[in-house]
């Protein structure tokens, strides 16, 4: 398993990409975390590239400040008998958006979604989800679990 803890200390902005390029089995955690109470700013970009068979697992958490703006996209090419697994939780940052896109290019490719979303206040939650299923025996599941407290 690889695990990255993604820290906002000194420098209050992060502008990343991730690819996660796998060909058989891998399981990726991603944390943002501010590790201070001043406004932080973050976007990025998580491409997975399923290969023929491969299973890939994404588990990204959330947990900028309440002053912090996080933008991240996601995009996704899955081959023939892959799978690729993304569990989404976001609790934290004032303004959080997320895209999602994803395209299943090969016979029996699969995509799981689930997001977690707890929104405090007047937290923003802005989520957008495109999936194309090309060939025969596609699956796309999404769930979603969210809970807003004023």
């Amino acid at each position: 398993m690889l695990k990255l803890h993604i820290l906002l200390m000194k420098s209050q902005v992060l502008l990343n990409q991730i690819d996660i390029v796998a060909s058989k089995n891998i399981n990726v955690v991603i944390e943002y975390k501010s590790e201070t109470e001043k406004e932080c700013f973050h976007a990025g970009i998580i491409r997975t590239f399923a290969s023929n068979g491969a299973n890939i697992n994404v588990t990204v958490v959330n947990l900028l400040n309440d002053v912090s703006t996080n933008i991240e996209s996601y995009e996704n090419d899955i081959e023939a008998d892959s799978k690729v697994y993304h569990k989404l939780i976001d609790i934290g940052a004032k303004e959080s958006i997320s895209n999602y896109f994803s395209n299943t290019i090969g016979n029996r490719a699969d995509n799981d979604l689930k997001t977690i979303y707890l929104g405090q206040g007047s937290q923003v939650k802005d989520l957008n989800y495109i999936v194309h299923l090309h060939g025969e025996k596609n699956k796309c599941r999404y769930r979603c679990t969210r809970s807003f407290e004023r």
